[in-house]
This record gives C-alpha cells, sequence and structure tokens, in this order.
C-alpha cells in the first residue's frame, strides 16, 4: 500500500532517504524515465542529484513544504528556480553524459567504503 500525505507519495522521500545514507538495493541504477516520480531508484537518483546540485538540504525543504500544504509542482520552482519537468530534463541529459574516470574512481570509493 502507498502512504499518501497531502496528495505526495511518501515513499519517494523515503527511497531518496535510503539512496542518501546507503542503504539502497545494490540492484538499484541511475536511470531515467518518462516522469521523475516513476517511483524508487529513478524519484531517488533524482532527487539526490537535485540535492547534489541544489545544496544540502533542499531536499529536507521540499519535503517540508509538501508536508505543509497541498502538494504542486511549482514548489520545485521555488526551491530550484526551475520548474520540475525541466530539472527531470536536464538530469536524463546527464544521464547520458559519458562517465569519466574521475567519476568512476569516486563511485569505486564510495563502494569500497572507509579503510
Amino acid at each position: 500500500m502507498i502512504i499518501s500525505l497531502l496528495g505526495v507519495d511518501i515513499t519517494k522521500f523515503a527511497d531518496f532517504v535510503r539512496l542518501h545514507e546507503g542503504l539502497s538495493p545494490p540492484h538499484w541504477r541511475r536511470t531515467g524515465a518518462d516522469r521523475w516520480d516513476d517511483g524508487y531508484e529513478k524519484t531517488a537518483y533524482f532527487l539526490d542529484w537535485i540535492e547534489n546540485r541544489h545544496g544540502e538540504g533542499t531536499i529536507r525543504q521540499l519535503n517540508r513544504r509538501m508536508k505543509d500544504r497541498k502538494y504542486h509542482a511549482h514548489v520545485f520552482k521555488e526551491l530550484t528556480g526551475s520548474p520540475v519537468h525541466k530539472l527531470w530534463s536536464t538530469y536524463c541529459k546527464t544521464l547520458e553524459e559519458p562517465v569519466s574516470i574521475d567519476d568512476f574512481t569516486l563511485v569505486q570509493q564510495a563502494l569500497d567504503g572507509p579503510g
């Protein structure tokens, strides 16, 4: 069952938290889709991209605003300066960019963990 708070599926934020805290399932991959809110890893990685691009705490603010009022796509523009469809389009384009050696090294270090 999907839990909804003021019209927003809160599992979207739960998946972001799982990813952000290193608790995502190993089969999750960064992929695009038709919609940003397709759920699971698609939404989690998209929200993570927003957080990285617009600063730590951006998704926390998004969640807070959605809790206080009914969800509306304008909340993304209020926080980031861009509508959610533009953010999604930009995010999907970044997925098409080749991964550099530095990016690979960072991913490998993250997978290996400390020490």
